[in-house]
């Protein structure tokens, strides 16, 4: 887990952690042997729905948080779902 500023990002095999301000996110990844890991990233509108005040509105930026503790984010696969 690397932390940074007010957040810290805890990537595991199937799911990747996002935590500030005691607030939890967590997001599932699915790894692919050979190709990319998908990144299972909510709608605007689920995203907003499922976690709350404190993260509504920054789907972006809390992306690109988690993005930046890679050392090679161009194998990360973002798909959208519902």
């Amino acid at each position: 887990m690397k932390k940074n500023k007010n957040y810290s990002v805890h990537i595991s095999f199937k799911y990747i952690r996002y935590e500030e301000a005691n607030k939890t996110i967590e997001l599932d990844l699915d790894p692919l042997v050979s190709k990319e890991t998908i990144l299972y990233l909510p709608t605007e509108e689920k995203w907003n729905q499922l976690y709350g005040d404190w993260a509504r509105g920054r789907r972006s930026e809390i992306l690109q948080n988690i993005l930046n503790e890679f050392s090679d984010s161009s194998f990360i696969k973002i798909e959208e779902v519902q």
